[in-house]
């Protein structure tokens, strides 16, 4: 998959933190529990407006996105199962 539109955000929204190495997205793609998966790049979005144009970008280039706020069910952070 061709990665050069996440190199371009940088111009687009230079507020935006962009993370790519996974030592750097380690924390965003691992549960604190369990569980992880991976990611081509992580955004963090200083505005909402910065967050549309991220959005509409990664959309164009055919990625999922999961947005991910505090403790979300994405790398499972809520009560363990069972519980």
């Amino acid at each position: 998959m061709d990665t050069a539109w996440i190199d371009d955000l940088s111009t687009v929204v230079p507020d935006t933190r962009i993370f790519r190495e996974p030592h750097e997205i380690k924390r965003f793609t691992t549960g604190i529990r369990f569980g992880g998966g991976s990611a081509l790049a992580v955004f963090e979005p200083a505005t909402l407006l910065d967050f549309w144009q991220v959005l509409n970008s990664c959309v164009a280039a055919g990625c999922v996105i999961i947005c991910q706020a505090a403790n979300t069910g994405g790398t499972r952070g809520g009560p363990p199962p069972g519980g």
